[in-house]
């Protein structure tokens, strides 16, 4: 994963990055993802479902949320994010530029 995030920053122009089901991406592989987007970068639509995401790791994706003023989207259903992680989330969703659509319907209560 840390050779995503370098790649990460060399993509200026990405607009659509999906990693659905990577279940081994987990909070390791979002850091990652999150520390390489580029500043200012394109990115408009982001979905990390069922990679099994904590709480730890929705931290880390509002980390990346300064980063993509044009995030538009986010789709992170079926992970094992806990009530705190999806209130914080939802949150910095809301108070995003773009007011960030947030998916986490799916998502489970972390054990």
């Amino acid at each position: 994963w840390a050779a995503l995030g370098a790649a990460l920053k060399e993509a200026k122009h990405l607009e659509v990055l999906r990693f659905q089901g990577c279940s081994g991406m987990g909070d390791g592989g979002i850091e990652s993802l999150a520390s390489g987007l580029p500043d200012d970068a394109t990115l408009w639509e982001l979905h990390v479902d069922r990679c099994a995401i904590s709480n730890v790791g929705g931290v880390h994706l509002i980390g990346a949320f300064p980063r993509c003023p044009q995030l538009r989207f986010l789709g992170a259903e079926g992970n094992v994010m806990g009530a705190a992680g999806k209130g914080l989330l939802r949150a910095a969703a809301m108070m995003h530029p773009q007011n960030v659509r947030l998916y986490l319907e799916e998502t489970d209560e972390e054990a």
